[in-house]
């Protein structure tokens, strides 16, 4: 009885909580793309002369102390579960009135 309202919700879960996740990666894979611009030598670390300039220092702090990106795996899933959750119930209690209705109506 409930399991179209489950599937719903549960769609509802992974596409938001894949959503927030993914825009989280994005930001951090092109943040970390504009950084490794300024790595002269390509060894992957950053010597005192490659990273002078105030861009490269403001990118190096964005990419090191996000922490709503860095949690984002966590934070998502508790903010689609917010979602989901009444999508869950306003679903089934729509499922119940119908079937109520449907009743009602067959007798």
């Amino acid at each position: 009885m409930y399991w179209k309202s489950f599937w719903i919700s549960t769609i509802v879960f992974f596409g938001l909580y894949s959503i927030i996740v993914g825009i989280a990666a994005y930001q951090d894979i092109s943040m970390e793309i504009e950084l490794n611009k300024f790595d002269l030598n390509g060894n992957g670390f950053f010597d005192g002369e490659e990273c002078t300039s105030e861009n490269c220092k403001d990118l190096m702090r964005k990419l090191t102390s996000d922490t709503g990106r860095n949690f984002s795996i966590i934070i998502g899933g508790i903010k689609a579960l917010i979602v989901s959750v009444p999508v869950f119930l306003v679903g089934l209690i729509i499922e119940r009135l119908r079937n109520k209705n449907y009743t009602q109506q067959n007798l």
